[in-house]
């Protein structure tokens, strides 16, 4: 043992502050939020409750208010790598140069996609170092047709395809991780995920989504929409 700390988690000094405050990380993405009423929303609050009952704050929680799951990764201020930018729009360009570009090019198309998304919940995790949230998947093999196929169409329409295109797993999140577990502590978050999973499965197996929606954020706290894809 050399007697130093660890480095902290990997979004400390990205998307929070090690206190668990939100930093700045503006962007813009595809998402479908979460409807404010139903039982999927009814559900997550009482993981989201027990989540905020642990005694040691490990993770940063997000508010309910932004709960989504993720249609399409847009592109990130911070993030300025040829992989994650539109390869016709310079690596300097000012985000809303960025933004404007993705909105008319999402206007521009007719993507005929209808609600409800209907996905099923696989479980509550907690990634080490990493977030904290509900895995999702399509739920049943012709909402995995419609969704992939949609990604795979607003990866063309945004002259956008990151690496990770084909194995993309959706996602709601909750958190993300500002400190170290310890053992007892990864211990405690392994029961409460388990029991989380379970009571999802049992209250709300399948998450009903509205159609998705063009947004820019701030931060983490908030994806307000421009616009809803036609």
């Amino acid at each position: 043992m050399d007697g130093h700390a660890p480095p902290p988690p990997a979004d400390v000094g990205r998307k929070f502050h090690a206190d668990g405050s939100v930093r700045a990380f503006p962007g813009n993405t595809i998402v479908c939020h979460l409807p404010a009423d139903g039982p999927a929303r009814t559900a997550l609050m009482r993981v989201y409750d027990r989540l905020a009952a642990l005694p040691a704050r490990r993770h940063a929680l997000l508010p309910p208010s932004s709960w989504h799951m993720t249609i399409f990764e847009g592109a990130c201020d911070q993030i300025r790598d040829p992989v994650r930018w539109p390869a016709d729009l310079p690596l300097d360009a000012p985000l809303a140069a960025c933004t404007d570009l993705f909105a008319a090019r999402l206007r521009a198309v007719r993507f005929g996609i209808t609600a409800p998304i209907r996905v099923a919940v696989g479980g509550v995790i907690a990634v080490h170092g990493g977030f904290l949230g509900v895995t999702l998947e399509p739920a049943d093999p012709e909402e995995h047709l419609r969704l992939r196929t949609l990604r795979d169409r607003l990866s063309a329409v945004l002259g956008l395809r990151v690496p990770v295109h084909l194995g993309y797993r959706f996602h709601l999140t909750l958190g993300y991780q500002i400190d170290w577990l310890t053992p007892d502590e990864q211990r405690a978050m392994a029961e409460v995920c388990g029991a989380a999973t379970a009571h999802l499965l049992e209250a709300a197996p399948v998450f009903e989504f509205p159609v998705p929606s063009f947004c820019t954020f701030d931060d983490m706290h908030a994806f307000p929409t421009l616009f809803d894809l036609a």
